[in-house]
């Protein structure tokens, strides 16, 4: 776990703003836990989205981690007394903010709905790891506490089997003005062996296409974005590369929106915040059906 926030530094600087200090306190001792070093990152990555809106200019974001033995803990995080990885982020805002939150919740309780979508998903990998989140008054003076099961390896699930996960060798064009998501997504699929270009806005990303310096076999798109939007990108792209296969990934989608994009010409649809191997799987499946190897 230490390693993962480790090699996350520099993404997770990338997404706060340049004011606010990140300080990592991790704890040298804590012993290795089984799970996908990938989805780890994602957890992380997605609870400092959940957090950073409290920081005010000047703030501080403490990363920390520590070995904690507990009693008590839910059967579906391993039942008898045992060892547990805590992973606690700790905001230290200069300014007051309102939590979004609600106080005293209760390990054991799910999030409430009105949670982020990025919080929502990293319980859920919390959780597929056999852990749990903790926040309010329980996680305290953390923000948000994430709680993994060390002591018995042999139990935690294998999260994505590598042989399960959706791989390849094509060239992806990610376009994302968010430089975490963009970073995430460019490391998970080089990971499945795809090779992987990004572009932080629209006019990046048309200056890439046009030159054709690399052959480019597939675009996934950010639909908000300041200046081009990824709609305006779509059409831009057809209107020089019809054939070019188009993902667009967006957190904002209605049935008629999904329609107006599968008009303008995209392949296919991933909502934000995604999960790495989400994105792997749609970027392969609109793949093999534009080379017709999906019947």
């Amino acid at each position: 776990l230490n390693r993962v926030i480790e090699d996350s530094y520099q993404l997770l600087r990338s997404t706060l703003e340049p004011s606010v200090a990140l300080e990592l306190k991790l704890d040298p001792a804590l012993p290795p836990m089984l799970g996908d070093a990938l989805l780890l990152q994602q957890i992380v990555v997605n609870l400092v989205q959940e957090v950073r809106d409290r920081l005010g200019a000047g703030g501080t974001l403490r990363i920390s981690t520590r070995v904690e033995k507990q009693k008590g803990v839910p059967d579906e995080a391993g039942g008898d007394p045992q060892a547990l990885a805590s992973l606690d982020l700790e905001v230290s805002a200069s300014v007051p903010h309102e939590p979004r939150q609600a106080p005293g919740l209760a390990r054991s309780e799910p999030l409430p709905d009105r949670a982020g979508l990025a919080l929502t998903m990293a319980e859920d990998i919390v959780r597929a790891h056999g852990g749990f989140l903790v926040s309010g008054p329980e996680a305290s003076p953390a923000t948000l506490r994430a709680m993994f099961p060390i002591d018995q390896l042999e139990e935690t699930p294998l999260i994505v089997p590598e042989e399960a996960a959706a791989r390849g060798h094509e060239t992806i064009l990610v376009v994302d003005d968010e430089p975490g998501l963009r970073m995430l997504a460019k490391t998970g699929l080089q990971k499945r062996g795809f090779q992987v270009i990004t572009a932080e806005n629209g006019q990046q990303a048309l200056e890439v296409l046009r030159n054709g310096e690399s052959a480019v076999d597939l675009v996934v798109l950010d639909l908000s974005m300041p200046g081009l939007s990824g709609e305006r990108v779509l059409r831009a792209i057809r209107g020089f590369k019809p054939e070019l296969p188009v993902i667009i990934a967006s957190g904002y989608a209605t049935v008629e929106s999904q329609t107006s994009w599968n008009a303008a010409g995209a392949q296919g649809f991933v909502a934000k915040p995604y999960r790495i191997q989400d994105v792997a799987g749609k970027v392969r499946d609109v793949l093999d059906r534009a080379h017709g190897r999906v019947p």
